[in-house]
């Protein structure tokens, strides 16, 4: 159980220092944008108890306007650099495993994808973002408890949405804009229908763009 929880936090770190782009960069990341990230390789509540030991433990920080952003701090940059050059640690093979992942996939910020829209894959896909976005519409108890955070999460999931009515989309882009929203769905409403109709949004997706 030690080494599984020190696994998890070591690659809830990498991601965030993968995401962050640069070290040191101020960007924050929200929590709830890495779970679909890693793949489902955790359990959501293990994540949970994870965030917050490397909170405590001074890897990460609270950061930006909103309670539940955070950022990799020096201590967590240096823990991330160093692990990546040991031949026997967990974060150097799951550094050799992204690197092969972005050589097969590169380059991804300019890759496009020419999507067939009469195929099973790109009907799955939309038929399950307008399900999100139905539920979501049909939710009294979301709109009354947070028609702000209602009305901008439907927002971006129909701009999102809107992209892959063209004929050749950047996965990149996509996953910029769905990929957030999806997982912050997945996560708030995880007792939930929503919550599921989420999780398999995003599945169709990767499936359709070839998103990792």
């Amino acid at each position: 159980m030690a080494l599984r929880f020190q696994e998890v936090s070591d690659l809830i770190l990498y991601e965030m220092y993968w995401l962050a782009a640069q070290p040191n960069s101020i960007e924050d990341i929200a929590p709830y944008d890495l779970p679909l990230a890693m793949d489902g390789r955790t359990s959501d509540s293990f994540f949970r108890i994870a965030i917050e030991k490397l909170a405590t433990d001074g890897f990460i920080e609270k950061i930006g306007v909103m309670p539940d952003t955070f950022g990799i701090t020096a201590r967590g940059i240096e823990h991330v650099e160093k692990n990546l050059n040991d031949l026997e640690s967990f974060l150097w093979d799951e550094h050799q495993r992204r690197r092969s992942d972005e050589r097969g996939w590169a380059p991804a910020a300019n890759r496009y994808v020419d999507l067939d829209h009469n195929s099973a894959e790109y009907r799955e896909a939309v038929e399950a973002g307008e399900a999100v976005i139905e539920a979501l519409r049909a939710s009294n108890t979301y709109a009354e408890q947070d028609p702000a955070d209602r009305d901008q999460r439907l927002g971006e999931l129909e701009a999102g949405y809107r992209l892959i009515k063209a004929a050749r989309v950047n996965p990149t882009t996509v996953k910029m804009i769905l990929g957030g929203v999806l997982a912050y769905l997945a996560t708030k409403f995880a007792d939930e229908p929503i919550g599921e109709l989420a999780k398999v949004a995003w599945s169709t997706l990767k499936q359709l763009l070839g998103i990792q």
